[in-house]
């Protein structure tokens, strides 16, 4: 029988991306983060945190780019891509509804942070042909209690337009 890898193991994986992203803002003074992955609500909606401040407000969706170590953003288009392992289901950029997607690395400490909005989409709908769609191994959902196959795209940061993205160091 094949082995498959859990996808427990990225979701695990992440949870670091989260704690630095938690760790950045519970630095800054009048910041409140609140983490509200594990709140169905938000989950469905692939929400991770809200950050309220004096004079900001923000939900964030918080990806750990660990799979590319080179400052490519993972964006992920299909959670289950091939149709032999069951009905296809688009990935989280189709569904989040955050306002901004933050991906992070942790061999450079930099956060790269993307506005969620009609720009950023229309943008990225027009380019993301450019780039091969680029499957995971197949693995075995715990949640569902199946087998899928992720897919996802691979975007190079410097080809973002600096209108829509910011980076910081942590």
């Amino acid at each position: 029988m094949e082995e498959y890898i859990d996808k427990q193991n990225a979701i695990e994986a992440n949870k670091i991306a989260e704690t630095k992203f938690e760790e950045f803002w519970n630095k800054r003074k009048n910041c409140k983060v609140i983490n509200v992955t594990n709140i169905p609500y938000y989950r469905n909606k692939d929400i991770d945190f809200i950050v309220s401040g004096t004079t900001f407000y923000g939900t964030f969706e918080v990806k750990n780019n660990y799979k590319i170590k080179n400052k490519n953003i993972i964006i992920e288009l299909f959670d289950n891509v091939d149709p032999n392992l069951g009905e296809i289901r688009v990935g989280w950029y189709y569904y989040s509804k955050a306002d901004y997607f933050i991906f992070m690395s942790k061999t450079t400490n930099y956060f790269i942070k993307i506005k969620n909005n009609k720009e950023f989409r229309c943008w990225f709908d027009e380019i993301h042909f450019n780039y091969p769609l680029i499957p995971n191994t197949p693995n075995f959902n715990k949640k569902t209690g199946k087998i899928q196959q992720s897919a996802f795209k691979s975007i190079p940061f410097i080809n973002i337009p600096k209108k829509l993205c910011s980076e910081w160091y942590w």
